[in-house]
């Protein structure tokens, strides 16, 4: 099945890096494709996986009944997608085959996240596995008591972060802390003294040496790997490490649903921001080597390139989830 997306390129932005001018018309866009979930307005977290190409007018869909809640992840291996779909009832880790549109049922489970040939995920029975695709194998990293899982990443070096919190009773804060498990197993603890509420999100920086926290509401903290100091702070609902450089993008959410933006930083040194108007869902990912990112934005997808200040915006048609992930060509 194909879809038809129609491109718009928009020009207000602002650009901060010095030897960069302004917007320009008919720029190419990065190569690869864009996965996200789309769905019907009075779909609440389900809908199709949807493959759109950056070079393209067209897209195609991979598999229906999949979650718009649990992240999409991408198995380089396998050029596959992997998602969560409900099509037996409870909720399946699957992959998605790019090209054949062949799909394997990999664990009973939900929010996948890829490295390698190593998936990491929850399962039914409120505890952190790791499965090697390769031999089908999977072992038990943790019990976090919880069937709606946890946040979670993998570094560039092969560890594991998690977030892992202190039962108490309803009306008490929780004490929360990020856990990371090494490449030998052992897992060491780190204290967040600042999320009282809890942790959204979690991303590596590219040198596996800082952790970017989404916490609470509309925080970002930075945490120091080797010794749990927080390192930088931030305003956004959002954050994503580039996958190459010291680069950090922050998708932040309007409390008037009006005025959503994302901003990239170097450090604390802000680059570049960029308004998006109004969206009700957000996510986004980075395009590696390209000086880009990719934005869900209800309807659409936007592409922000960076260097030369464009902004180009490919309709969906249907509602967008904010699990957007950038598959590489």
């Amino acid at each position: 099945m194909r879809l038809r997306l129609t491109p718009v390129v928009g020009f207000a932005i602002l650009w901060l890096s010095a030897g960069c001018g302004g917007a320009t018309s008919n720029v190419p866009l990065p190569p690869g494709d864009v996965a996200v979930v789309t769905g019907n307005p009075t779909s609440s977290d389900r809908g199709d996986l949807v493959l759109i190409p950056l070079s393209g007018n067209t897209s195609t869909v991979l598999g229906s009944g999949v979650s718009g809640n649990d992240a999409l992840a991408y198995l380089p291996t396998w050029r596959a997608i992997v998602a969560v779909d409900y099509d037996e009832g409870a909720p399946r880790i699957a992959s998605y085959q790019v090209g054949d549109q062949t799909i394997t049922k990999v664990a009973a489970g939900h929010h996948p996240v890829v490295r390698n040939t190593s998936v990491a995920f929850c399962d039914a029975s409120g505890r952190l596995d790791v499965m090697d695709l390769e031999r089908g194998v999977a072992s038990v990293v943790a019990d976090i008591g919880t069937n709606s899982c946890t946040p979670m990443a993998w570094s560039t070096d092969g560890r594991l972060a998690f977030i892992a919190r202190t039962p108490t009773p309803m009306a008490t804060p929780s004490s929360i802390s990020l856990d990371i498990r090494g490449t030998d197993g052992n897992i060491k603890e780190i204290a967040v003294p600042e999320a009282t509420l809890g942790v959204t999100a979690l991303s590596w920086s590219a040198d596996s040496t800082r952790i970017a926290m989404s916490v609470d509401h509309r925080q970002i903290i930075v945490k120091d790997a080797a010794t749990g100091d927080t390192v930088y702070s931030f305003v956004g609902d959002l954050a994503r490490y580039a996958p190459e450089k010291d680069e950090l993008a922050i998708l932040q959410y309007s409390t008037t649903d009006l005025d959503a933006s994302i901003s990239i930083y170097s450090g604390t040194s802000l680059k570049g921001r960029r308004d998006l108007g109004k969206i009700r869902r957000y996510g986004l990912d980075w395009i590696a080597g390209s000086d880009s990112v990719v934005v869900a934005m209800d309807t659409a997808v936007g592409v922000w390139q960076l260097r030369t200040g464009t902004f180009t915006s490919l309709a969906a048609g249907k509602k967008v989830f904010g699990n957007i992930r950038w598959i590489p060509p």
